[in-house]
């Protein structure tokens, strides 16, 4: 179109599949380019677009890579999710020779034994002196066989055991009823003062790298030992429990060879967990409580059992009751 002497030309430059049009005073002939070329005509207005939709490609390029950055980092430092389990609720009234076999819903490992109504965590004692016991340092593991919901819920648990020393010599080590973060069994090095909880080389590890939970039943004394007949509560190291309680002012003597029963109770909305015990036929009475968040320390599912030990003195374990419930909102 042709004005008063001078003209306005529509240019047309095709970039990246796009149509881009220029206009311009008495001049520039057309600008086409395609996906493959460069512009023909118009080299310094067609240079500047395709510069100018580059730099918007390249920001938007840049804009959706911190977008998925973002999120993931935000996914990193999320809690952990809630748990898709259902509740629990079992029992084992008494334990047969079949308790430990394959069909079973435990798993048994280590020195674990089954027998007619109860399962012996370690061996019996032998008749021998300590020095010529082959039960010395012997570990075993028991455990549900499927993981349980830890939090948030509602948890309690009840037990009946026996613990039988040697009659000429002094006993140890103890007995735990724990919170495992899997199935696996106790460390080999585990034995003695660690009661099948951690290895040797562990004790001193950083709380991040174990994550469990364990009700500590202590029959021998050792240097860091409140007495050698306590409960304790315990995370990363047997050396250094949460809370520790002696049992003597209660009149109950783990060593004793009576039937006693355990209860522990944990409610993941008030975060307190307490420990009751008895002898069997005695009312239970709160031994230990305190507040603790367990969801800093275990994951929301967990598997729950039995761990015992011996180490240079003997003794046996026997676990003759147990039931679980783990209750949701």
């Amino acid at each position: 179109m042709v004005t008063g002497g001078s003209h306005t030309e529509k240019h047309s430059c095709y970039s990246n599949a796009e149509e881009f049009v220029l206009m311009t005073d008495n001049s520039s002939s057309v600008c086409i380019a395609d996906e493959d070329s460069e512009c023909q005509a118009g080299n310094e207005s067609c240079g500047t677009i395709k510069q100018n939709k580059y730099n918007n490609n390249m920001y938007l390029v840049l804009l959706l890579a911190a977008a998925f950055l973002n999120q993931a980092y935000a996914a990193r430092l999320a809690p952990e999710s809630a748990p898709q389990l259902s509740a629990t609720n079992f029992k084992f009234g008494a334990f047969n020779r079949q308790s430990c076999s394959s069909s079973s819903n435990l798993l048994c490992s280590g020195a674990v034994t089954a027998g007619d109504e109860f399962l012996s965590l370690t061996p019996d004692p032998s008749p021998f002196f300590a020095s010529q016991d082959s039960n010395r340092n012997k570990v075993g593991r028991l455990l549900y066989r499927l993981p349980v919901v830890a939090w948030p819920a509602f948890v309690s648990t009840a037990f009946t055991f026996r613990i039988v020393g040697a009659s000429n010599s002094p006993s140890g080590d103890g007995m735990t009823f724990i919170m495992a973060p899997d199935n696996s069994p106790s460390l080999e090095d585990s034995n003695g003062f660690n009661l099948g909880i951690v290895g040797q080389a562990s004790t001193d590890v950083a709380s991040d790298d174990i994550r469990q939970l364990a009700v500590e039943l202590d029959t021998y004394k050792n240097d860091f030992d409140i007495d050698g007949n306590h409960i304790a509560v315990e995370t990363t190291s047997v050396e250094k429990p949460l809370i520790a309680k002696s049992l003597n002012d209660s009149g109950i003597d783990l060593k004793s060879g009576k039937d006693i029963k355990i209860q522990i109770d944990y409610n993941s909305w008030t975060k307190w967990f307490e420990v009751y015990a008895a002898y069997e036929s005695d009312p239970l009475v709160k031994i230990l409580s305190l507040q603790i968040d367990i969801a800093a320390t275990v994951k929301n599912s967990m598997y729950v059992g039995f761990t015992a030990s011996t180490g240079y003195f003997t003794e046996s374990h026997q676990l003759l009751s147990w039931e679980f419930k783990s209750t949701t909102k």
